[in-house]
């Protein structure tokens, strides 16, 4: 995923949500890659997300996960989660 892809995503979610806050669930099992600008423009994304929960599929993507949430500091409530139930559950809790 590159910062255009990011940026795609967020214009497509505005007009679906209207503007309205939502909670992001992520699944990123099977990402290849993400450079950095598009990480960062993520974490950025407080005023448009209520929550997100990112499901990871290994012990070392929990590990860098772990690491980029703790070293960027998101402004939205920000948990990893090893199976989809789990983050949905979690998520729940942030629909308004």
């Amino acid at each position: 995923m590159v910062l255009e892809d990011v940026i795609a995503s967020g214009i497509a979610t505005e007009e679906i949500t209207g503007g309205r806050k939502f909670p992001l669930l992520v699944d990123v099992h099977d990402a290849r890659s993400q450079d950095r600008a598009a990480r960062l423009e993520l974490a950025q994304r407080g005023n448009k997300v209520s929550a997100v929960a990112v499901i990871v599929g290994t012990p070392l993507s929990r590990m860098v996960g772990n690491f980029f949430v703790n070293v960027s500091q998101p402004v939205t409530p920000t948990r990893l989660f090893d199976d989809e139930a789990s983050a949905v559950a979690w998520l729940q809790g942030f629909i308004r």
